[in-house]
């Protein structure tokens, strides 16, 4: 009885076993962060510089013998109280992460000669996103006047600084927010409209095309007022008389405003 229920056991224990085997060993790092080693050693540190990505970590393994270092945030003597790793003896290890971008000096507090410098790069920019709102894909107006279009612009790690609207290549102006949009004129036909967006660091964002028909007006009645009926007089006046069809007419360009008719009797 007891070998049986030892065998049920068996294969749940084997599975736990495996599982526990494949987290202490293969479980990924999330945020893909890295540790960079720098030895404290022959009263240096070594590397002196070390560039990181923001997240990473340094790792200091104090390797000199019958002595003690640290490893001080600041410039020789002066402490800006970022790190401190207080006194490693031989073996000791001492690790900070480092979250901001930017350049960071250290030194030994026991031996200020001792300098050195960590470098953080920021994380990457992300480009914004953007998309137009309005009007949508297929629209058709029946004026070509006051024309809103909306744009939609986010960006994931910093702020959009503008969005510029286009048709096909012609700018139809910009928006700074915090409503993207702009009005404008488009005349009678088919408009390929984008907007691109740029964030607080330059990095810019086309949306896709949207295409809108503008058609043209129709008139209800093109000669609104008509020729009134009844009586009505036309008044002629004689401008040259006496002269035999066909004519012409000659203006010498001497300045001196004179103007020739002349019929084809001459």
């Amino acid at each position: 009885m007891k070998k049986q229920n030892f065998m049920k056991l068996l294969p749940i224990f084997l599975v736990a076993s495996f599982a526990a085997f494949i987290a202490d060993h293969f479980t990924p790092n999330a945020s893909a962060a890295t540790t960079h080693d720098v030895q404290i050693i022959n009263y240096s540190f070594s590397p002196a510089n070390v560039t990181i990505d923001q997240g990473d970590s340094v790792r200091w393994t104090q390797s000199d013998s019958f002595t003690a270092h640290t490893t001080t945030s600041g410039n020789a003597g002066t402490a800006d109280g970022i790190w401190d790793s207080g006194f490693l003896g031989t073996g000791d290890v001492f690790v900070f992460t480092f979250h901001n971008a930017g350049s960071y000096p250290y030194y030994c507090a026991y031996h200020t000669f001792m300098n050195a410098a960590v470098a953080v790069n920021g994380a990457p920019n992300t480009p914004p996103t953007v998309s137009i709102a309005s009007p949508t894909n297929g629209a058709t107006f029946t004026t070509a006047s006051n024309i809103t279009i909306q744009a939609s612009a986010n960006d994931s790690d910093g702020n959009v600084a503008q969005v510029e609207f286009f048709d096909g290549t012609n700018s139809l102006g910009l928006s700074t927010g915090p409503s993207f949009s702009v009005t404008v004129n488009l005349g009678p036909g088919s408009h390929t409209l984008t907007a691109v967006a740029t964030d607080n660091l330059g990095a810019t964002t086309t949306s896709a095309t949207v295409t809108i028909n503008v058609n043209t007006v129709p008139i209800a009645d093109p000669i609104p007022f008509h020729i009134v009926k009844g009586s009505f007089t036309v008044e002629l006046e004689t401008v040259a008389d006496g002269i035999n069809s066909p004519v012409s007419m000659t203006v010498p360009d001497d300045g001196t405003s004179r103007m020739f008719i002349s019929d084809q009797m001459g």
